[in-house]
This record gives C-alpha cells, structure tokens and sequence, in this order.
C-alpha cells in the first residue's frame, strides 16, 4: 500500500473550554514575554490553541485497515476507566531548558486517574498495533515549538503560572494529524467514553 494511504493517528484527551481559556491567557502571557526578547521571538512558532490537546497513545502512520482494529481496542480501554478530573497548573520545555524544541503547558499533581488511562489505553493498543514511541509519558499540550534553542527561561517562568484550571474527562479521542506547511491539521474519527 502506497505511504500517501497511511494514516497518522494518536488518542487523545481535549481540553475543556474553561481549560482553554486559562490557557490561552497564559499563553498569551508568555508571547508577551517572549516579545521582549528578539532571539525568542523569532525562534518560537506558538501553536493555533485548535491544536492543543492531551496525548493519550501516540500511534504514529498506520493502514487503513488498522483503523477498525485500533477503535475496538481504544474503546475496550476507555469501558475499563472510570470519568476523572485533572487539573492544568504547570509547564516546562523539552528535551530540557538547555536545548528546548517544544514548549508545554502540562497536568499538577493528582495524576494517578490520568496515568491509569494511559496505561491501559496503551496495553490495549500494543495488542492491536505497533505503538511507536516508550518514553516516560508527561501529560502536556504542546503550546510551541521552536526552530532554534533560544533562551526560555523567562517564558517557561510564565507558563508555569497557569491557574489550576480543573477540567472534567469523560472520553477520549481517535484523532487524526495531516501535516502541511502551516503546521498539523487534527480530525477527531472517533470517541470512546470512559464507562469504568
């Protein structure tokens, strides 16, 4: 099957419309900082907040004919979890401050609900589908990313003073990511609620 027929998919969690809104205060916040700081400035690239969104199980390019299998295995884990409440209350850059390449607002603490979901969500898929990625998972949207290390100190500093916005999970979604050359496009194909 041609490459152009593959699909590049992940589950997620969207943020709550409260939650975006702190965000993007906070957000904007942060580009005023960075306004201030010319190198900054011209390094960061900030994220439409259409965009931002919680990673749940990054799948990567998958078939097609995957799709089916990944939806039954996404819904068998969403059943498995009960609804649950996160809050947003701090941020950060990786890999690290000393060479960043993506700036995130992410979860505060009481994160043991979120991390069950990813858990069993991720047991259930690897069954199903290769999953491309086994890093420590740190529950995050990504608000920028930059074209350059630059200095985000400051910036981060701003972030991290998010208020702790809760924000209700009820479900999870099977989104899908086509990239071009202004950034990613996301299409939710499908949701699972969480009936646990």
């Amino acid at each position: 099957m041609p490459n152009s027929e593959k699909r590049r998919v992940f589950l997620a969690v969207w943020p709550s419309p409260r939650a975006l809104e702190a965000i993007e205060e906070t957000v904007a916040n942060a580009k005023s900082v960075a306004a201030e700081d010319p190198l900054a400035f011209s390094a960061i690239r900030w994220l439409k907040k259409e965009t931002w969104h919680l990673t749940v199980v990054f799948v990567g390019t998958l078939d097609p004919t995957g799709l089916d299998d990944l939806k039954t295995a996404a819904a068998s884990a969403a059943r498995e979890c009960k609804p649950f409440q996160v809050k947003f209350g701090r941020a950060g850059a990786f890999p690290g401050l000393r060479r960043p390449q993506v700036l995130w607002v992410g979860l505060g603490p009481g994160t043991e609900a979120w991390n069950q979901l990813v858990l069993r969500t991720r047991d259930a898929v690897v069954q199903v589908v290769p999953v491309q990625r086994d890093k420590p998972h740190t529950a995050h949207l990504t608000v920028a990313r930059l074209r350059r290390p630059v200095d985000v100190g400051a910036i981060v500093d701003t972030l991290d003073r998010i208020p702790p916005v809760a924000m209700d999970v009820s479900k999870m979604s099977l989104v899908e990511s086509v990239l071009g050359p202004d950034g990613a496009r996301y299409t939710t194909l499908d949701e699972f609620e969480l009936l646990g």
